[in-house]
């Protein structure tokens, strides 16, 4: 961790996509202000960042649409009607259904599929 007068620069990786792009991210005033590439990073080899990589900051990091906590569906599939729950209802209710699912259907009934050099 680099200091400077008022930004604190932390190596990290980027996670929006499957490689890893080895990032150097500034931070000032506790906000997110410039990701660039890493110069030591094997994968990035200076600034060459992936697009997704690149639009972090505000694609996702401070989007205004950005889901920020829980939403439960309060109408019909399509009639955008939502009402925040908490974060342990959120976690109660998908534990309830997971249970319920493996008890009826089985250990079969589930599947995952994952790629990344992170979740290897």
């Amino acid at each position: 961790m680099k200091k400077r007068p008022d930004t604190v620069v932390f190596q990290s990786v980027c996670q929006e996509c499957y490689m890893g792009d080895g990032v150097l991210v500034y931070v000032k005033n506790g906000k997110v202000v410039k990701i660039k590439g890493d110069p030591a990073s094997p994968v990035t080899e200076g600034d060459n960042l992936c697009s997704k990589c690149r639009n972090v900051i505000n694609g996702t990091l401070y989007n205004p649409d950005r889901l920020k906590y829980p939403l439960k569906r309060r109408g019909k599939k399509g009639e955008d009607k939502w009402a925040r729950i908490s974060w342990d209802q959120a976690i109660d209710e998908i534990t309830d259904q997971i249970i319920r699912i493996h008890e009826q259907q089985g250990p079969l009934a589930f599947a995952a599929s994952v790629d990344g050099w992170h979740y290897t």
